[in-house]
């Protein structure tokens, strides 16, 4: 169903023979690597070596930055709770609060002709 023309046919064909040689390219690397590893083993092992002590010695540093933090941060929760067990301090004695004047109830239309009368 799809001719050779097809763009959808042409864009894979190019694609599957850039894969291979990228394929190739990439043993060829790979080989070229371990031919050299192989020749220089020693070499090799030191680079390893080297490579893991650096990263032991980065770890390592990092790993005493986060205790000192923790250390701290320890600290800093035991002063506080040593603070909050601590009996309160007295406060000197408040001035009473000032009460607002409460509003004179109105008189009602009722209540008013009971004095007019009284009167």
């Amino acid at each position: 169903m799809s001719s050779a023309s097809d763009p959808a046919e042409v864009v894979l064909r190019d694609w599957v023979r850039r894969a291979k040689h990228s394929q190739r390219d990439g043993a060829r690397l790979l080989a070229q690597f371990l031919r050299e590893a192989k020749r220089e083993r020693g070499k090799v092992q030191k680079t390893a070596q080297e490579a893991l002590v650096s990263a032991a010695g980065l770890l390592r540093r990092e790993v005493n930055q986060l205790q000192k933090g923790l250390t701290g941060v320890s600290n800093r929760l035991s002063t506080f709770e040593q603070e909050q067990t601590k009996k309160p301090a007295r406060t000197p004695a408040k001035a009473p609060v000032k009460t607002t004047a409460r509003r004179v109830r109105k008189t009602t239309a009722g209540s008013k002709r009971k004095l007019r009368k009284a009167a």
